[in-house]
């Protein structure tokens, strides 16, 4: 009983894991993950709280 759960278990997650690699592999290919493109750090949106807005 403990055998065929183990197995069963391994199954799935190797069959999880693959098709997240082919998803994550087919998302790279088709240009939508682009986070080269995304500003990390905005300066026209900062609030300066000094009173000096330069």
């Amino acid at each position: 009983m403990m055998e065929n759960f183990f197995d069963t278990a391994v199954l799935v997650v190797t069959i999880t894991s693959v098709a997240a690699s082919l998803i994550l592999l087919g998302t790279l290919l088709s240009g939508k993950f682009l986070t080269f493109d995304v500003k990390l750090f905005d300066k026209s949106k900062m609030k300066y709280t000094d009173g000096d807005n330069t």
